[in-house]
């Protein structure tokens, strides 16, 4: 490392050409550049014929790229629109034009005044005529292979992020147009927009727990605002009937895939309406939204996870009820039941109120169901204390939630306005609920507004960051937010590292599923470690050697990649891990959340299968409905044992640790086998092998000749992904059903010989 202050072998180079810049009369950090236009805009300008000059044109943006071609120089210039194709010419240029050039590096921002110009391969370039310096960059970018792989870096250094990391800025224009479109949604309703305090005397109008502050003039404690929602609703008792704002909200909770602790949320509250009132227009603010965003607006079908999301109006609507039923298999009202259900999901029901029972029944056994669009309605009103009443049943609430993909969107009420009721409910906790999620925190100013009398009302609050999640095909909400929350860096010192026990991983999952994991990795080089509430944690060797949260956010994905793609392999079952956590355990005993990694669910629905296999000596193969292999000889007496857990065990334990096997694992898990994608395995499979003609030696000629020929057929085929002819189909093609059976397969096996001892 260079000294502090001093720069490095690279920067120095670029601190060189900025001084010869200024040598040639330039300032390498630039002035005002007017006229320059957009490059998507500019592309459009291009002539249709190659070596045809074509209009004046003044573009500006960064150097992504270059080469040489002996009188010539080819740069590639992007800015937020698109990249273009630059074209300098020795020869057309003067001394001192070359000379700058050639004192421009990669990441330079620069000005370019040339002609539309089409090479002859075809490529749309600009013929340059005057290059002008708007900023050197003094900072080498990073390598392009290697250079931006660390997760935390990315999240730290966003500059970069936006600039090499492909998608993400377009992500992040995406998200200004959903914004754009709500506020235009909204402003054709007639809402008004309005900004409310940051700083609250109370943190009420949600169930979080609340940042705290000190304001020292006044020396009192305030609490950053958990939401939008009191304020709000004291501006329609003051008479603004259709109001609403889009801000920043602050909770000091737990971050993860869908929770960041700093998020920005819209509430929208309407006089004389209810929660039938919002569901029309939440539907219409996602619809628009969606649209915005799609290829086709008239369409609102966008990508998520390998699949579609279809946003066409109406969504579905069902009650609370009737979803418990349906996944729980029992009534609400149903006492027993519930308390049978959650004790398989290792839900506490002793000293609860039956409706926090409920809640929590419902979110381990409905929500990651709900596909959606779905609303929700009609939730137990205990658990909403800001929400009327239906008239004709108390016991429920008339409140709903968006769900997508098991993600909660919105959430909307028809709101109380009986201000004794709702002073009543403001002290009410119920039992067995934690003091974070109640919201039983009294606001006095805000009773006294009610009591003036606000108007009946519907009420809503919209995640802005998960709506852009969904509408950009995002997992995780950090990938969203330009500058999500993050442990300040370390400094660079040579002083040493604090001490710290080790990290782990926790698992969330039921309890057949960790049952299944505990099994599974008490042995080889994986522990499982619980604690006195019984969560479960993964230990691994490796573990010792990490220094940085990238590092074990990488390895933890990775694994919980492997470990879900051999468990459909092997057992064809399915695995559930909700979530998994990094952990870092002191010394001291305390313990530091990092992050959250990212949930793979596989929803496959295979039913387990008995066989049993008479040998010719007597003996007894048996493979029993849960997978466990057991040899007995022709006495009764066991020879040999083991587990679907115990071979995913030895997989894993000896698994290469190749990109090719993670692309394999990876594919296995987020996609359904289809042709597309079971050539894209057999493709990771044969750069492994070396060539098709292994492949068919490995996974068996005529098979391999037959998925590929089916795969190549009008009917199937894919011509980017199989390149180019289409045949016609063979006499015998694979059915979908068969060909995913024949990858499944061919993985297994391939799986099996990456996993095999190294000699």
């Amino acid at each position: 490392m260079p000294a502090p202050g001093k720069p490095d072998r690279l920067e120095q180079a670029r601190r060189d050409k900025m001084d010869k810049i200024r040598e040639l009369g330039h300032d390498p950090f630039g002035q005002r550049f007017d006229g320059h236009i957009p490059i998507a805009d500019v592309r459009e300008q291009c002539p249709e014929e190659s070596g045809v000059a074509g209009d004046s044109v003044r573009v500006a943006g960064r150097v992504m790229g270059r080469r040489k071609a002996g009188k010539l120089r080819f740069y590639v210039l992007k800015d937020a629109t698109e990249t273009i194709q630059l074209l300098f010419s020795r020869g057309d240029l003067p001394v001192e034009q070359w000379e700058l050039m050639s004192a421009t590096d990669l990441g330079d921002l620069i000005g370019i005044d040339g002609v539309m110009w089409r090479t002859d391969s075809g490529e749309v370039s600009i013929k340059v005529e005057t290059l002008t310096m708007l900023c050197k960059s003094l900072a080498p970018p990073p390598e392009k292979h290697s250079g931006l792989q660390d997760v935390e870096t990315l999240l730290r250094h966003r500059s970069l992020d936006l600039i090499y990391s492909e998608g993400v800025l377009e992500r992040m224009l995406k998200r200004t147009k959903i914004i754009a479109s709500v506020r235009k949604t909204l402003a054709g309703r007639g809402f008004v927009e309005v900004e409310t305090p940051v700083l609250h005397n109370v943190a009420g109008g949600a169930a979080a727990r609340p940042f705290t502050t000190h304001h020292n003039a006044l020396d009192i404690d305030l609490f950053l605002r958990i939401a939008l929602e009191l304020h709000l609703k004291r501006l329609m008792v003051g008479g603004i009937e259709k109001v609403y704002e889009i801000g920043r909200v602050f909770r000091n909770e737990g971050i993860d895939q869908t929770h960041n602790p700093e998020f920005t949320m819209t509430e929208i509250y309407q006089a004389y309406g209810d929660y039938e009132t919002m569901m029309d227009l939440t539907e219409s603010l996602i619809v628009e939204a969606a649209k915005v965003v799609a290829d086709d607006p008239e369409r609102p079908v966008l990508p998520w996870d390998g699949g579609e999301i279809d946003f066409t109006p109406p969504f579905e609507r069902k009650t609370y009820g009737e979803l418990f039923k349906e996944y729980a298999g029992c009534e609400m009202s149903d006492s027993e039941g519930v308390a049978s259900v959650a004790k398989k999901h290792g839900i506490e029901t002793a000293g609860r109120h039956p409706d926090v029972i409920v809640s929590d029944v419902f979110e381990a056994t409905v929500e990651d169901n709900l596909v959606g669009p779905i609303f929700v309605k009609d939730y137990p009103a205990s658990i909403c204390p800001l929400t009327k009443r239906k008239q004709n049943d108390p016991s429920i609430a008339e409140r709903f939630e968006l769900f997508v993909h098991g993600m909660e969107l919105a959430n909307a009420y028809t709101e109380l306005n009986d201000p004794l009721l709702q002073e009543e409910l403001f002290t009410q906790q119920l039992d067995g609920q934690a003091e974070e999620d109640s919201m039983a925190k009294m606001d006095r100013e805000f009773l006294q507004a009610l009591k003036i009398g606000m108007p009946p009302a519907g009420g809503l609050g919209i995640g802005i960051d998960r709506l852009v999640m969904l509408l950009t095909d995002t997992r995780s909400i950090r990938d969203v937010i330009l500058f999500p929350t993050l442990r300040p860096e370390a400094p660079q010192s040579r002083a040493p590292k604090p001490e710290f026990s080790q990290w782990l991983m926790e698992i969330v999952a039921d309890d057949e599923t960790i049952e299944f994991v505990s099994h599974t990795f008490n042995q080889h080089d994986w522990k499982i470690r619980t604690d006195n509430s019984g969560r479960a944690y993964l230990d691994h060797k490796k573990f010792a050697a990490f220094n940085t949260v990238g590092e074990v956010d990488q390895f933890a994905n990775e694994f919980i990649l492997r470990l879900c793609a051999l468990s459909k392999l092997i057992t064809g079952k399915v695995l559930r891990i909700k979530d998994a956590g990094a952990f870092e355990f002191r010394k001291d005993g305390t313990c530091s959340v990092f992050m959250r990694v990212a949930p793979i669910k596989i929803e496959l629905n295979a039913s387990a299968v008995v066989t049993i296999i008479n040998s010719g000596d007597g003996s007894v193969d048996t493979v029993s409905a849960d997978g466990v292999r057991t040899l007995t000889d022709s006495s009764g007496q066991v020879v040999y044992r083991e587990s679907p857990a115990d071979r995913i065990a030895d997989h894993l334990a000896r698994l290469d640790e190749s990109d090719l096997v993670t692309k394999v694992c990876r594919l296995i898990v987020q996609k359904d086998i289809d042709f597309v994608n079971g050539y894209r395995i057999l493709e990771v499979i044969r750069e492994d092998l070396g060539d098709w003609n292994a492949v068919e030696s490995f996974a068996g000629k005529d098979q391999v000749r037959r998925f590929k020929q089916t795969a190549n057929t009008s009917a199937s085929g894919d011509d980017s992904r199989h390149g180019g002819t289409r045949h016609d189909p063979p006499e015998n093609p694979m059915s979908q059903k068969s060909a995913a059976s024949f990858i499944y397969g061919v993985a297994k096996r391939w799986i099996e010989q990456k996993s095999q001892p190294k000699h």
